[in-house]
């Protein structure tokens, strides 16, 4: 009977999951299209860069357009307009695309769109990036610009902001984006205090985190204004990263030939919310009966309250379904890193005549199948545009990073220990009655979690060390995609290890913080699918290079192990 039930509830929730294709439909859809990566130089900013290093503007010109730079962005203010059908042939004849920068005022009015729209037309130009704090024309003349972009297909670049969450708030620009049909792309801009501090080395791999992690496609390029080199070897600098760079990214599989097109705004169908919430509810019902056996009688119970779920789902789905993904989401990130970990300690304790390496595969083969259904879901929860381009935001990093880890310490002591041991430990800490030695792993281990805390999400309190940095360079170029630390460093030897040490007798003391880092490397592999704007094949070579180098280093850890177990029964 047991086992016809976990068969059963496997089986819906397989089923739910597969109900839930669609919106991974989407986004594979758009991802499949969205290759092509726009280098865009800035005309006045090389144009004076070029004047004050003594250096022809045409031969920085020739030097952009052979280092593969084929688009040119122009600020276009009113009262300049014109005077830039001169400047439009110019570049025009010479082989380049031009981006245009409207500049808004604050009377922004239809004349000035009319004089853009001309522009427009004339010189067939098909990016926008709006400079200034407002978009052209807004608030009075929004719709006319609204229809400048549509009638030409014009696609706008939306600048992510310094802290990489979300675009940067040009007034009028929310309104804009779903009036056009969601006819954007991502764009990165090194801010002027930036470029006062980084070499072109700094400014390759800046863009390369922007192409690959980020999924940006406008790269605005800006000349190196380093204090600590001359006006020409800022320039000439700016010139070889620029040649560097494109020819890397394009032997990676990117296109700086082809134009960006419009991406499907398509967005998963009205009740997809509660096909998700139905996925997530199975999989709660099995974690509770892996963790607690309860009566048939229990489960019932439990299906009627499923039930009046989907019912409350439907109605908040109603009114308010972004925020209703949003906490679906959460819930994806945090439910399968905790669900996988309770799996592999049931696992552990029920097969300890198995051999290590069949107990070892198995673990292995339970914490990336599980997971995997987790990084399906977060993706599929989070399909669409407004995800893909970072208008709607993940921001459940917090509750991903740590209620797994919560959660996992109530399962180890569920699953090995028991009740009476629980209830012990709890009345040891109510007595004060504790040894130094749980005192000290106590404190090593509230240090280690605020590290934990501390490093994770975009805005890092505690800043990765120069060793870091380094190594990350080291990986993204020979792999172009680099692994995460937390799953290859951390997550796979703590795995290893923690199958191998389960059957040694060893304490808690030493499993329990391998159990939370086999956690962690979980969270890690789920929270890669947070990052909606990265592609699922990245996340996905993420998660490969991850498993294969922490693989190598789990061996490594292992044969440490094994050498110190051996040198302690000897001595």
């Amino acid at each position: 009977m047991d086992r016809r039930i976990k068969l059963t509830l496997w089986v819906f929730l397989v089923l739910s999951l597969i109900a839930i294709s669609s919106g991974f439909s989407i986004r594979v859809s758009n991802e499949s299209i969205n290759k092509s990566i726009v280098p865009v130089a800035d005309f006045d900013e090389f144009f004076n860069a070029a004047r004050i290093s003594g250096i022809d503007f045409e031969t920085i010109l020739l030097e952009l357009k052979n280092s593969g730079v084929k688009t040119i962005a122009v600020k276009a203010p009113y009262s300049m307009l014109s005077h830039y059908p001169n400047t439009f042939n110019m570049l025009r004849s010479k082989g380049f695309d031009i981006l245009l920068r409207p500049v808004s005022y604050a009377d922004s009015n239809s004349r000035y769109i009319y004089g853009l729209e001309r522009l427009v037309s004339t010189f067939n130009i098909k990016y926008i990036i709006f400079d200034g704090y407002q978009v052209v024309g807004n608030p009075y003349h929004l719709t006319a610009t609204e229809e400048l972009l549509k009638k030409h297909a014009i696609i706008t670049g939306i600048i992510e902001t310094p802290s990489q969450v979300g675009y940067v708030d040009q007034q009028g620009l929310e309104t804009l984006i779903p009036a056009t049909g969601y006819s954007i792309n991502r764009t990165y801009i090194i801010s002027d205090k930036d470029l006062l501090h980084i070499n072109g080395n700094d400014m390759f791999y800046r863009w390369l985190r922007c192409v690959v992690d980020r999924g940006i496609r406008f790269i605005y390029i800006r000349p190196l204004k380093s204090q600590n080199s001359g006006d020409f070897q800022r320039l000439t600098d700016t010139l070889e990263t620029v040649r560097n760079f494109n020819k890397f990214i394009s032997l990676k599989g990117y296109s700086v030939d082809t134009p960006i097109v419009k991406l499907s705004a398509k967005t998963p169908v009205s009740f997809y919310n509660v096909l998700v919430f139905v996925s997530l509810f199975f999989g709660v019902l099995l974690y509770w009966y892996y963790l607690f056996n309860p009566r048939l009688i229990s489960l019932s119970a439990a299906a009627i309250i499923g039930i009046i779920g989907v019912f409350a789902v439907i109605q908040v789905n109603t009114y308010h379904t972004s925020e209703l993904t949003h906490i679906l989401a959460i819930s994806s990130a945090v439910f399968y890193p905790s669900f996988s970990g309770l799996l592999v300690l049931k696992y552990l304790k029920s097969s300890t005549e198995n051999t290590f390496i069949v107990r070892l595969i198995s673990s292995l083969a339970i914490i990336l199948a599980v997971n995997a259904a987790g990084m399906y879901t977060v993706v599929t929860t989070q399909a669409d545009i407004r995800y893909t381009m970072n208008i709607l935001v993940f921001d459940g990093v917090i509750q991903a990073y740590t209620i797994p880890v919560v959660a996992f310490i109530i399962n180890y002591f569920l699953v090995f220990k028991g009740y009476k041991e629980i209830k012990n430990t709890f009345i040891g800490f109510k007595n004060h009655n504790l040894k130094w030695s749980y005192t000290l792993l106590l404190a090593a281990a509230a240090f280690v979690f605020y590290i934990y805390i501390s490093r994770s999400g975009n805005n890092s309190l505690i800043p990765p060390s120069f060793i870091e940095l380094e190594l990350r360079k080291l990986l993204e170029r020979w792999l172009l995609v680099r692994p995460r630390f937390k799953e290859f460093l951390i997550g796979y030897p703590s795995l290893f290890l923690f199958v191998y040490l389960t059957s040694k007798s060893v304490s808690s003391k030493f499993l329990l913080p391998l159990g939370i880092g086999i956690t962690i490397g979980s969270i890690s592999m789920v929270n890669s699918f947070c990052h909606v704007f990265t592609s699922i094949e990245v996340s996905a070579l993420r998660t490969f290079y991850g498993l294969a180098i922490g693989t190598v280093l789990g061996g490594l850890a292992l044969s440490a192990a094994h050498i110190l177990l051996r040198l302690k029964d000897k001595y």
